[in-house]
């Protein structure tokens, strides 16, 4: 029996040498610790992936925002442009009716200066004919 015994402890010593090998623990555990580091480093790297996804998202979303406003100030701007074309054209005509008027004030008031001396000569002169006609048909 103690052969077998003892042949039965070496077959178990044997299995559990085999078990308890230093060098092959620290391989499983450095696997292990590479393992759920590539796991922790693949749920880094997506949550990474997601964040930015939703980032662009929003930047996506911010982007097409500022095109739409972008749109609504073009459609306002060239609306207002007839607008403004058409209060320039009003100014540009005022301003040629004022010059015209100018002119024509200048022309009247030298007119009026002149014609005052004239309707003045023409009036003695019609006094001096009524007179002549008067004192001729008077002493006739």
């Amino acid at each position: 029996m103690d052969s077998q015994s003892s042949g039965g402890k070496e077959n178990s010593l044997a299995y559990w040498a085999v078990d308890v090998n230093p060098e092959q623990d620290t391989d499983d555990a450095q696997s292990l610790q590479s393992s759920v580091a590539l796991d922790s480093a693949r749920d880094i790297d997506l949550a990474l992936a997601q964040e930015r996804h939703t980032e662009i998202t929003h930047i996506n979303q911010s982007m097409r925002k500022i095109n739409e406003i972008n749109q609504d100030l073009a459609f306002l701007v060239h609306e207002q442009q007839d607008d403004i074309d058409e209060m320039e054209e009003h100014i540009i005509e005022t301003h040629d009716r004022l010059d015209n008027g100018v002119v024509q004030l200048r022309s009247a008031s030298k007119w009026a200066s002149s014609g005052g001396r004239i309707k003045m000569i023409v009036l003695l002169m019609f006094l001096v004919v009524l007179l002549i006609l008067v004192l001729y048909f008077c002493f006739r």
